[in-house]
């Protein structure tokens, strides 16, 4: 419209406050976006005062670019802002056999990766985190003790075969991950990634069988030159006492216990059933305990 030269634009993404900006040009820049988002975007008329246009929303949404994707404490992906696996255009894949399913038998919530056929691999994108001593949780689930593992480490996306790094490993566990899934968690405690390497999940079958895994809900957390403790263990349990064993470098420990399992993300924010510590570089601690109790144990240095 030729008599105004006033417009305001306002983009909007899924679960987010818009962005507004006036300007005076019939274009504008909006900056503060997120990577990889699908955004919806309006403009209208500014008469004066009160008198604005009403709001002509644009024809169609766009999806920003991938960057750099999550901050520099911690990166989620659930996959399902996803319609399917070509949509995730920030993940890389191997072949059509990797695919997205909402099938509850394996996916946590929503939808998860799906991998249908042996030596399939997926590549997480580029993260604002650095992958040197992070911590790795996701979900996982398998088809049948047969259908092979999940390895998780990191490689040069250009370059995989060749410069992956394996850094855990997640099998088939008769009633534990088969048909369901499952917390698990890989650290990258003592891991220097380079940082142009990206976190990789391999799905390695024998070739001859047909068989099927998931990974879903995966989480990455910035990591700390504190070592996280390792091996994690119960011992000399009666109706009253038990002692936790672990592996560690650090001098200083908290336990906490608890009488239900939790995530490893509602570890922090749950109130524990008992919280005791230990120092001097102890790698065990006895405990007096209620008889006939379900206890899970968590060590943190």
């Amino acid at each position: 419209d030729p008599e105004h030269n006033s417009w305001e634009f306002a983009v909007i993404g899924v679960g987010t406050d818009s962005i507004k900006l006036v300007s005076s040009n019939s274009t504008a820049v909006i900056d503060g976006l997120t990577g990889d988002t699908p955004y919806t975007y309006a403009v209208r008329v500014l008469c004066g005062g009160d008198d604005n246009s009403k709001w002509v929303a644009g024809a169609t949404s766009f999806r920003t670019k991938c960057g750099q994707l999550g901050t520099a404490e911690m990166y989620f992906e659930d996959f399902n802002g996803y319609a399917n696996i070509a949509d995730a255009t920030c993940w890389t894949v191997s072949s059509n056999n990797v695919s997205l399913t909402e099938s509850t038998t394996y996916a946590h919530s929503g939808k998860a990766l799906y991998f249908s056929s042996t030596k399939r691999f997926a590549i997480a994108p580029s993260l604002a985190l650095d992958l040197s001593n992070s911590v790795v949780v996701f979900y996982a689930s398998f088809e049948s003790m047969e259908s092979g593992n999940i390895l998780v480490g990191y490689a040069d996306p250009n370059n995989l075969e060749e410069t992956f790094v394996q850094v855990g490993v997640v099998s088939p566990q008769r009633s534990v991950n088969l048909l369901s899934s499952t917390e698990y968690i890989i650290s990258f405690n003592g891991q220097f990634v380079p940082a142009d390497y990206n976190l990789v999940f391999k799905y390695e079958a024998d070739e001859e069988d047909n068989e099927y895994a998931a990974i879903d809900d995966i989480t990455v957390y910035a990591g700390s030159s504190c070592p996280m403790p390792e091996s994690l263990l119960a011992e000399a349990i009666s109706d009253v006492a038990a002692t936790l064993t672990w592996v560690s470098e650090a001098e200083n420990y908290v336990i906490r216990l608890y009488t239900q399992p939790l995530s490893w993300a509602a570890i922090e924010t749950t109130t524990p059933a008992m919280e005791l510590t230990a120092g001097d570089y102890a790698y065990s601690i006895d405990l007096t305990l209620e008889p006939a109790t379900n206890y899970y144990a968590t060590v943190k240095a």
